[in-house]
C-alpha cells in the first residue's frame, strides 16, 4: 500500500540491501542520489540525473536512473515539485479518527480547483494556531495520474516505492544542526524559494516567497543589492507570524540553499544587521566522504533521508 505525503513519524528501518535512495522530480530534471552502508557507516555512493521535457516523462527517467544506479529490488522515497499538487488547510473536521480521511475530501472540495475523486489526498496537523483559533490540518492533493504514473514506473523498474512526498517535509532531515529552530530557504531549479520554519524536527510553518524564481540569472551585484532586501522583507515577514501569531521563539539560526552561483554573497549580505544567523545549508563531509554534490541534488538526498535525519545515520554508524 503506498503511504503518500507522509510526515516523519518514526525511524526508517534500513532494507536489507543496506540502500536508502531517494529521487527528486522536477520540471526539466529528475535527481536520484543513493546511499550505502559500510563498516564506517552510511555514505553518498552515487548520484546521477536524467532531463526531461515535463512530468510525462518522470516514468522514462526514473527508468534510466534505475539502471544507472543498479537500484533493481531497491526501496525509494520520492519527492515531487509544488506543481503538482494543492496544499490547503483547513479546520479539522468534528469526526471520529477513523472517519477523518473521508471527511476530508469534503471539506476541501472548495477550496481546490479539481475534482476531488481525481486527487490523491492526504494531511498532517499544523502542530500550533493562533490564538481563538481551532486546530487546522494542511491537506496535501496531487491528481491520481501523477501518482499512478509514479507507482507504475517504479513497479516496472523493480523498485519498491515507500512514499511519495513533498520537500518541504523532509528538508530538516540532511542538516546537521543542534538549534531546537531552524529556517530553512531553500529552492528547486526554476521554482520559487520555499521557506520553513521548523522546530524539534516538526514542520511549524512553510512559505512560498513569490517573484524568486529567476534568482539564478541575477548577478552578483543584483542578488546583494536589491534582491537581498526583497527577500529580507518577506522572511522577516514570515519570522513575525511565527514569533508574533504563533507565539513561538525567536528564530535565530537560518540555512540557505538557492539556485544561484551567487548564494554566499546572499548570505553574506543577509547576514549584515540581522538577529537571525544565516548560514549555506551544507551536507555532513561524514556522509559525502570523497562525493561532491551539487546542491541541485539535495532535494533527492532528502528524499533518500525522509524517515531518518542524517544526524541520526551518522549517530548510528
Amino acid at each position: 500500500m503506498l503511504t503518500t505525503f507522509t510526515h516523519k513519524l518514526r525511524k526508517y528501518l534500513g532494507t536489507k540491501s543496506e540502500q536508502l535512495v531517494g529521487f527528486a522530480c522536477h520540471a526539466n530534471c529528475v535527481y536520484a542520489v543513493k546511499l550505502e552502508k559500510d563498516k564506517l557507516g552510511w555514505f553518498v555512493s552515487e548520484h546521477a540525473s536524467e532531463t526531461v521535457e515535463n512530468e510525462s516523462m518522470w516514468p522514462v527517467a526514473i527508468a534510466a536512473l534505475s539502471q544507472k544506479l543498479a537500484l533493481k529490488q531497491a526501496a525509494v522515497n520520492i519527492v515531487i515539485p509544488p506543481f503538482c499538487y494543492q496544499r490547503v488547510q483547513i479546520d479539522t473536521p468534528n469526526v471520529e479518527d477513523d472517519e477523518l480521511q473521508s471527511a476530508i475530501p469534503w471539506a476541501i472540495k472548495p477550496l481546490i480547483n479539481s475534482a476531488v475523486e481525481d486527487l490523491v489526498i492526504d494531511y498532517y496537523s499544523q502542530p500550533v494556531v493562533p490564538a481563538l483559533e481551532s486546530a487546522k490540518l494542511n491537506v496535501i492533493a496531487t491528481p491520481k495520474t501523477i501518482a499512478e504514473s509514479i507507482v507504475n514506473a517504479c513497479l516496472q523498474a523493480k523498485l519498491r516505492l515507500k512514499i511519495i512526498t513533498i520537500e518541504e517535509l523532509v528538508c530538516a532531515n540532511i542538516a546537521m544542526v543542534e538549534e531546537s529552530i531552524v529556517m530553512y530557504v531553500t529552492q528547486g531549479v526554476g521554482e520559487e524559494v520555499s521557506l520553513k520554519i521548523v522546530k524539534d524536527g516538526i514542520l511549524y510553518f512553510t512559505r512560498r516567497l513569490r517573484g524568486f524564481n529567476r534568482i539564478g540569472d541575477y548577478t552578483a551585484e543584483e542578488v546583494t543589492s536589491g534582491l537581498a532586501d526583497t527577500l529580507a522583507l518577506e522572511i522577516q515577514r514570515s519570522v513575525d507570524y511565527f514569533e508574533g501569531q504563533l507565539k513561538q521563539p525567536p528564530v535565530r539560526k537560518a540555512l540557505v540553499s538557492l539556485n544561484s552561483h551567487f548564494t554566499p554573497q546572499l548570505v553574506e549580505t543577509l547576514n549584515q544587521d540581522s538577529q537571525i544567523h544565516y548560514d549555506m545549508l551544507e551536507i555532513s563531509p561524514a556522509l559525502l566522504r570523497d562525493e561532491h554534490l551539487p546542491q541541485c541534488f539535495f532535494g533527492a538526498l532528502s528524499a533518500a533521508c525522509a524517515k531518518v535525519s542524517v544526524k541520526e545515520l551518522l549517530d548510528a554508524a
